[in-house]
């Protein structure tokens, strides 16, 4: 697990494409877009851009095979008041995965 970057983009992009049928039935607020390079780009920076976000990629040897965020987080509290998780159905090694 590492902390996100914008050259992730690419990498979630692709992962949550292989996932959409899944990712529209569990979140179906997401748009179509949300499965391309540029709207994951957008994403990343945004997130990197708040004080009160951490996100990380999840990692199967070099591989992102899922991402994990923190949102609304309370510096003085140390709290957060939103937690976030997606581990692609099927991982780089072919083998199921939920968080």
């Amino acid at each position: 697990m590492r902390p996100w970057t914008v050259d992730d983009a690419v990498g979630l992009a692709t992962l949550y494409a292989g996932n959409w049928e899944e990712i529209r039935t569990t979140e179906p607020w997401r748009a179509p877009d949300f499965c391309t390079e540029p709207a994951q780009r957008r994403r990343i920076s945004a997130a990197l851009s708040r004080s009160d976000m951490l996100h990380f990629v999840i990692l199967e040897s070099t591989a992102v095979v899922g991402t994990i965020g923190f949102e609304r987080l309370a510096r003085e509290e140390k709290t957060a008041d939103s937690d976030t998780g997606w581990i692609a159905l099927t991982a780089a090694s072919g083998s199921p995965r939920r968080p």
